[in-house]
């Protein structure tokens, strides 16, 4: 999956400026699935991510792979 948003680094920027409590856990919870799925199947399934940046190094999105 690829979108072409303001890229992790960046957003991470603007969280930390803001007053939210709220914190995402979804690659976590999706890192702790995959680690059971391995241990139960014997499978080396992994999540990727890769940041976009342009030649200025401004974010230009992010990729996310997983691979089974």
């Amino acid at each position: 999956m690829e979108d072409d948003g303001i890229g992790r680094r960046r957003a991470m920027e603007l969280k930390s400026r803001s007053a939210t409590v709220h914190k995402s856990h979804g690659m976590e919870v999706t890192a702790e699935r995959l680690e059971v799925i391995n241990q139960l199947y014997g499978t080396n399934a992994e999540v990727r991510t890769a940041d976009f940046v342009d030649g200025n190094g401004e974010a230009m999105g992010t990729k996310v792979t997983i691979r089974f």
